[in-house]
């Protein structure tokens, strides 16, 4: 899975809802970046007591939603409440959603989406002590191990996580394997028969799209060198004709 992933947390985060989706999503080949409020590190909580320390890899100031393929955010006593009130936080979270890109939520998580505005009329599960939060904002609250609602997966708590995690892979899966098919496929007629021949061969196209572009690029960048120095070679016969007069 060659996606870049970022997980959004604050000081209070809870601990398993961070750290078994971040080391599922590595094992699988994502690239996983830490977001957060302030550079540095923040601490993470295991229900009240304290966790591990996490070291930050950008803050909510510096990135950007076009950086990622998708955002993951996990719940925890305080985390999402500090980040909800959070505008630079808020602002990032939009951007994923207005680019509709994959966003992951679990246990208190949803708030972020509550304050930002964005979930009325949607469906998610979430910590069962928010339940008439979402409700209020608008939303349905689920009472699943696993919602799916278009771009959004979300889960209850981290009793949920082995699902949880399952769904989130196939969830990017899905996402990545959208994204590149439209790009990479074109459809062609058969000019006798008018039929569709695009779909047989549909999996070999893929595979060469990207190099034929590569190819592409190569020999344009080579045409354009060798036509410079065309242009550069008459120049100086020009100006060694005149010369010469």
């Amino acid at each position: 899975m060659r996606m870049k992933v970022a997980v959004l947390v604050a000081d209070g985060f809870e601990q398993a809802e961070m750290a078994r989706p971040v080391r599922r999503l590595r094992r699988e080949g994502a690239e996983v970046k830490i977001v957060s409020l302030e550079p540095g590190h923040i601490v993470g909580m295991n229900l009240m007591w304290r966790a591990s320390r996490l070291r930050v890899d950008a803050t909510v100031l510096d990135a950007e939603a076009d950086q990622f393929d998708a955002l993951l955010l996990p719940g925890g006593y305080f985390s999402p409440d500090t980040l909800r009130q959070n505008q630079a936080a808020l602002a990032l979270v939009r951007d994923f959603e207005r680019a509709q890109k994959p966003i992951a939520m679990i246990g208190r998580a949803p708030w972020l989406l509550i304050s930002a505005g964005l979930t009325r009329g949607r469906q998610l599960a979430a910590w069962p002590g928010i339940a008439d939060d979402v409700r209020n904002a608008g939303a349905t609250w689920v009472d699943r191990t696993v919602v799916h609602d278009q771009n959004w997966i979300s889960s209850r708590s981290a009793k949920d996580l082995r699902q949880f995690n399952d769904a989130l892979v196939a969830h990017l899966a899905g996402y990545a394997a959208r994204r590149v098919a439209p790009s990479a496929v074109s459809t062609a007629t058969d000019t006798d028969t008018g039929t569709d021949t695009a779909t047989a061969d549909a999996p070999r196209r893929r595979r060469l799209g990207l190099a034929s572009l590569r190819s592409l690029v190569a020999l344009a960048a080579s045409a354009a060198t060798a036509a410079s120095a065309v242009a550069a070679r008459r120049a100086w016969l020009r100006r060694e004709a005149t010369a010469r007069r």
